[in-house]
C-alpha cells in the first residue's frame, strides 16, 4: 500500500513539474488515436480510428471537428459493416490558461452506416447524430499535450431498418498543437 501511495505522489509531482502554462487563444490542436466504444442499446463493442482537429477561438471556447473511421468490433457477430462518423461543434474550457485544460462540448454530426445483415445490398444510411463530450488536456508545452476524452453519441440508423447508434466512446493519447499567436 505504501509503494502505491509513493508512486502516485511521484506521478503527480512529475506532472506538476513538467507541465507548462500554455496560452490557448489561437492554439490549433490535433490528435489521432484508436478509440474503443460501447453501444448503449446492445452488447456491441466497436472501435474506431479517431481524429480531432481543434482551434481555440479564445481561452474559453474552441471549435472542434472530429472524424471516426470504423475498424471493427470485438464481438463475433458485428452489427455494422461500417459506421463512420463526422462531427463539428464547440467546446467550453472553464479553467484559466495553464497546463490543465478541462472541457465540455456538444457536436452535431453525421454517421455513415451499413448494417451487416444487409451487406449484400448497396444500402448506406446517412444518419444525423449528436455527441456530448467531456475531457481533459494536459499541456507539456506549446507543442505537445496528453488528452483523455469521453463522448456519448446519440442517434439511430433508420434508412431501411432501425438500429440504435447510441454509444459511449473513449479516446486518449498524445496530441500535437501549434500556437498561432505570439505572446
Amino acid at each position: 500500500m505504501g509503494k502505491k501511495v509513493i508512486c502516485t505522489l511521484l506521478i503527480f509531482a512529475s506532472i506538476h513539474l513538467y507541465g507548462q502554462e500554455v496560452d490557448r487563444d489561437g492554439l490549433i490542436k490535433g490528435t489521432l488515436t484508436i478509440s474503443p466504444a460501447f453501444m448503449l442499446d446492445s452488447k456491441s463493442q466497436p472501435f474506431y480510428f479517431h481524429g480531432i482537429l481543434e482551434v481555440y477561438t479564445s481561452e474559453k471556447i474552441s471549435f472542434a471537428g472530429e472524424g471516426s473511421f470504423y475498424l471493427g468490433e470485438l464481438n463475433e457477430n458485428p452489427i455494422f459493416s461500417y459506421n463512420n462518423s463526422i462531427f463539428a461543434g464547440f467546446n467550453w474550457h472553464p479553467l484559466e490558461n495553464g497546463s490543465s485544460d478541462l472541457f465540455f462540448g456538444i457536436q452535431p454530426g453525421l454517421s455513415f452506416t451499413k448494417l451487416t445483415e444487409y451487406s449484400d445490398q448497396d444500402r448506406i444510411g446517412i444518419n444525423p447524430v449528436t455527441s456530448l463530450n467531456f475531457g481533459y488536456n494536459y499541456f507539456m508545452n506549446e507543442y505537445f499535450h496528453f488528452f483523455v476524452m469521453a463522448k456519448t453519441v446519440l442517434g439511430k440508423h433508420s434508412s431501411y431498418a432501425y438500429q440504435s447508434l447510441n454509444e459511449f466512446r473513449i479516446s486518449a493519447g498524445l496530441g500535437f498543437s501549434i500556437p498561432t499567436k505570439s505572446k
